[in-house]
């Protein structure tokens, strides 16, 4: 069995290690039904920080290929990869049982739409998310994604529920969060990093929240105003350049550092204080590590952790966000709703589900 991940944001790198790994142990233990994983990076998160270090950590190869292809408008970089994942594996590839794809990304959704194209059926880890807002981009790339797929591995009676509600209901399995055996793996990370003995960990990437300048630095001013903390803040490339572009001064009790590497974000979160944050991957590990989150967007697809009690929704309102960070030690993450997300072994129940349910 020959399976294609299309990868290209750094959360999918995790997955796709922990995948890698769940093969690995599947190919040593069954022979007979070898699975032969081919990885193609697009090239969507390009530098060392947001790409190396990750492979090089995870201990796992990097990808077969990189396209190399990254920049532009969402349409335009879908474009791009999409011609460029089936001319791949219309090339090289054939023939391919599964093109698998994680999340909700640029990457992902060319990876659905060149497999869907080329008549392969398509794996979507992480299936079924909503957020219920359509001016976000991942939204469209999840429902575009869901409806394409052939097999799809969902955490959260949520996401069930979401894709029973739009008419898939074939081939769904409830099996947990793969970034959640990553965790557990490797949740005792250390940083030789000094840091302060209390301090607040932000990060900010979303377009919503960085496209115009003027509302990123208000942002960050508002998040300044309402902490006494130190506020540490990986800059992730895009919101450096905006900030670059506007000629910011960081506040005082902000300091900017470049992109961690996955165990050291890992670290960095278990030491924090709190967290504020616009991505849905910290969402979750906040959550995970028992770490109040103040999430700058008006909706989130990783609802546990709202209904968990460990994660509040702020949008980009100062008031909000003043408040949230006051009423901090209200916020009471609940084990309930970690149950959710699996126990250590999704990737191998994902290997296991798509060797049994073999469409070919």
């Amino acid at each position: 069995m020959r399976i294609l991940t299309v990868i290209g944001a750094r959360p999918q790198y995790i997955k796709s290690a922990m995948l890698t790994k769940a093969i690995e142990k599947h190919n040593a233990g069954n022979p007979e039904i070898p699975i032969e994983q081919i990885v193609i990076h697009t090239g969507q998160h390009y530098d060392y920080s947001m790409h190396g270090s990750f492979f090089d950590q995870l201990q796992i190869p990097m990808p077969d290929i990189d396209l190399g292809i990254a920049g532009g408008g969402h349409g335009n970089m879908v474009g791009r990869m999409t011609i460029a994942l089936e001319k791949e594996i219309q090339t090289f590839w054939l023939p391919v049982d599964y093109i698998l794809v994680f999340g909700d990304t640029n990457s992902a959704l060319a990876g659905a739409l060149a497999a869907s194209k080329l008549h392969i059926p398509v794996i979507h880890v992480e299936a079924g998310l909503r957020c219920r807002n359509k001016r976000v981009p991942e939204e469209i790339n999840r429902i575009l994604i869901d409806h394409v797929s052939d097999l799809l591995f969902c955490y959260g009676t949520d996401s069930g529920l979401n894709l029973m509600a739009e008419g898939i209901v074939k081939n769904v399995f409830m099996v947990g969060d793969i970034s959640y055996d990553a965790f557990l793996k490797y949740c005792i990370a250390r940083t030789l990093r000094k840091l302060p003995e209390k301090y607040c960990l932000a990060t900010i990437h979303r377009e919503e929240n960085v496209f115009e300048e003027e509302k990123l630095i208000n942002l960050l001013k508002a998040i300044s105003q309402a902490t006494d903390l130190p506020v540490i803040m990986p800059i992730h490339p895009n919101t450096k350049g905006k900030l670059t572009l506007a000629n910011f001064f960081e506040p005082v009790n902000f300091n900017f550092i470049d992109p961690v590497s996955y165990f050291e974000m890992l670290a960095l979160e278990k030491g924090a204080e709190i967290i504020v944050t616009d991505s849905g991957g910290v969402q979750k590990e906040a959550f995970w590590f028992g770490v109040p989150c103040i999430t700058l967007r008006n909706e989130t697809e990783e609802l546990a952790t709202i209904w968990g009690g460990g994660n509040v929704l702020v949008g980009n309102n100062p008031e909000r966000i003043k408040n949230a960070f006051k009423d901090r030690t209200r916020f009471k993450p609940s084990e309930f709703y970690i149950e959710d997300y699996g126990n250590g072994t999704v990737a191998e129940q994902i290997v296991k589900e798509i060797v049994e349910c073999d469409l070919h």
